[in-house]
C-alpha cells in the first residue's frame, strides 16, 4: 500500500461520536492513506472504540499522559510519511470523496500549501463557506481563520522544510496562526464544495475559551501586519498590538497615534504589494471605526471625563461614531457606567 496522504485525528473523551468519525475516514473513495489516531489519555471508552477497528491503515498512538491537542497534532506530523497531511476531528464526518478531491486539487495546483473545503454544521445543517482563491483568503485572514481546520489538507514538505508546527500557546487559534505563518511559503485555497460535516456542541474547546481565542487572534493579526511591513519596527509593532487588542490604548493621544499608523498602512501595503486585494483599503476603514468604538464604548469604566475626551478628539475620530454610538457614550459617561 502506498502512502500519499497522512490523516491525523486527535482524540480526547470522544466516545459519543468517534465511530462515525473513524468510519467516515475508512470509507473514503481514496484509499492510499495512513490514519494516525492519537488518544490524549482519554478517561472514557474512546481507546476501546479505537482498538475495535482492524485496518492496516490505522496507526494508534496512546499517550500515557494528557499533553494537549496541539501536542498530538505535532506528534503525528513528525511521524507522517505522506506527501500531504489531512486533518480530521473526532466528532466530524468526512464526505466519501473528500480526500480524493483534495488530493487531485493539490496535485493540479502545486503552489498550494493548504487546501480547505466548505463544510456543513451539525445538527443545524448550516453551510459555512470560505473564499476559494489565495488573495481572497489572505484578505479574510485579517478577520478570521478562513480555512476550516478539520477540512484542511497540507503539503508536508512546506511544514518540514520551514520547521512549521502548531503553537500550543495560541490555542484555540492554533490553526489560524499556522495559516498565517505558512503564507510566505505557499498559497492557500478552499474547494467551494461541502466535503465535511462539522459538529457543533458545548464541549468544544473554542466555546470554553472565547476570550483567550480573541486575544490570540489579535496576536495573529499583528503577525500578518508584520509580514506586510517586513518587519515592523518596535514602535509600529506596539501600535499594531494596540489596534488588535493585544496591548492597551491608554488615552486619546495614544489612540490617535495608533490610528495614524493604521491609515499609513495603505501606503505601506502599496510598497510591499502584500495584500493585492482591492478590499484591503475598505478593511482599513472598517478597522478604524472598530478601534474607535472599542476604545470609547467597550471600556471597563466610564465617567464624564470620557465624554470630554471624545469631545476634544480629532474630527476623524468623532466621525467614526454614529449618532447612536454618541448617545450611548454620553449615557454611559454621565451614569459613571462600569462593566461587570
Amino acid at each position: 500500500m502506498s502512502i500519499v496522504v497522512s490523516v491525523i485525528m486527535p482524540v480526547y473523551n470522544a466516545e459519543k461520536y468517534l465511530n462515525e468519525a473513524i468510519d467516515s475516514v475508512l470509507r473514503q473513495s481514496f484509499a492510499d492513506f495512513e490514519f494516525f489516531i492519537i488518544d490524549d489519555h482519554s478517561t472514557d471508552k474512546s481507546r476501546d472504540i479505537i482498538r475495535s477497528y482492524i485496518d492496516e491503515r490505522i496507526i494508534f498512538i496512546e499517550k500515557p499522559v494528557n499533553t494537549g491537542y496541539t501536542d498530538s497534532l505535532n506528534m503525528a506530523i513528525e511521524r507522517a510519511r505522506g506527501k500531504y497531511i489531512a486533518r480530521m476531528d473526532a466528532d466530524d464526518i468526512c464526505m466519501p470523496d473528500r480526500f480524493a478531491k483534495q488530493f487531485n486539487f493539490m496535485e493540479q495546483h502545486p503552489a498550494v500549501a493548504v487546501c480547505g473545503t466548505w463544510y456543513e454544521t451539525m445538527p443545524a445543517g448550516q453551510l459555512v463557506s470560505h473564499p476559494a482563491g489565495h488573495e481572497d483568503i489572505k484578505l479574510r485572514l485579517l478577520k478570521n481563520s478562513a480555512i476550516g481546520h478539520p477540512t484542511a489538507m497540507m503539503h508536508k514538505s512546506v511544514l518540514t522544510e520551514h520547521k512549521l508546527q502548531y503553537n500550543r500557546e495560541l490555542e484555540p487559534a492554533e490553526d489560524y496562526d499556522l495559516w498565517v505563518r505558512i503564507l510566505p511559503f505557499g498559497d492557500l485555497a478552499n474547494i467551494p464544495e461541502v466535503l465535511l460535516k462539522y459538529r457543533e456542541h458545548t464541549g468544544q474547546v473554542s466555546s470554553k475559551k472565547v476570550l483567550k481565542q480573541l486575544m490570540n487572534a489579535g496576536r495573529i493579526r499583528v503577525n500578518l501586519f508584520n509580514q506586510m511591513a517586513g518587519p515592523l519596527n518596535t514602535a509600529d509593532l506596539e501600535r499594531a498590538q494596540k489596534i488588535f487588542g493585544v496591548a492597551e490604548i491608554k488615552n486619546n493621544a495614544d489612540l490617535q497615534d495608533a490610528l495614524n499608523w493604521l491609515v499609513a498602512t495603505r501606503e505601506i501595503n502599496q510598497r510591499s504589494g502584500f495584500f493585492k486585494h482591492a478590499g484591503f483599503s475598505e478593511y482599513i476603514d472598517t478597522a478604524i471605526v472598530k478601534v474607535v468604538r472599542n476604545y470609547y464604548l467597550n471600556r471597563k469604566r466610564h465617567n464624564p471625563g470620557v465624554l470630554l475626551d471624545f469631545a476634544g478628539a480629532g474630527a476623524g475620530i468623532r466621525k467614526s461614531l454614529t449618532l447612536r454610538d454618541k448617545a450611548v457614550l454620553a449615557l454611559k459617561s454621565l451614569l459613571w457606567w462600569r462593566s461587570v
